[in-house]
Formats: structure tokens, C-alpha cells, sequence
């Protein structure tokens, strides 16, 4: 029965910050001198979200005009981690966008 705090339980923190605290200690672990030998980037998983709201697909600026503030939010968050994840030299991102998950439970 725990209630989330407003102020820090956001898309931003939850989702954009800790994904970023990660990406920066894989980076930091990259340039180690002990790993700078290695070639290897380390591969990081992301469940994105589907493509709707995305602005180079169809429609996509249309589902960010009408979308509620909670999903605008949300967007940012998973796009920013999504360009993150693509601008880093020391991870293989692999990036997942289901449409839905979805469970009776």
C-alpha cells in the first residue's frame, strides 16, 4: 500500500535518469584503462514503446498533438533514452518498441 511520491515518482526519473545513470557508468567502465583494450561495446536491452507519437512514422505528429500530458511525458522520456542509447560509443543497444503488453492479471 505504498503511494508514490508526485515529485519523484516521474517518466523522467524512473525512466530517462535511471537508464542515464546507467549508460554513464557503462561509458565510465569503457574508459577505464584496464578495458580500453577491449573492442567489445556492452550490449544494453530497452523496452521502448511502439511507434505511435514517433515523428517520422505516419500520423505520428497527429498522436503528439492530441496526447494527454501523462503520455507526452512518457514519449520524452523513452526517446530521450532511445537517442542516448544511440549516440553511445561504448554500448550495442538493443531497443524493443512492443505495440501492447497486456495480461488478465
Amino acid at each position: 500500500k505504498s503511494v508514490p511520491d508526485p515529485e519523484a515518482s516521474t517518466y523522467d526519473n524512473i525512466t530517462r535518469q535511471t537508464m542515464f545513470n546507467i549508460i554513464n557508468s557503462i561509458e565510465k567502465k569503457a574508459k577505464n584503462p584496464l578495458n580500453m583494450m577491449k573492442k567489445e561495446k556492452t550490449p544494453l536491452a530497452f523496452v521502448s514503446c511502439a511507434e505511435a507519437g514517433w515523428p517520422d512514422v505516419p500520423f505520428g505528429d497527429v498522436v503528439d498533438n492530441i496526447a494527454p500530458a501523462w503520455l507526452k511525458s512518457y514519449l520524452k522520456a523513452k526517446r530521450a533514452v532511445e537517442g542516448r542509447l544511440g549516440s553511445s560509443s561504448a554500448i550495442r543497444p538493443v531497443v524493443m518498441r512492443p505495440s501492447l503488453i497486456w495480461s488478465w492479471d
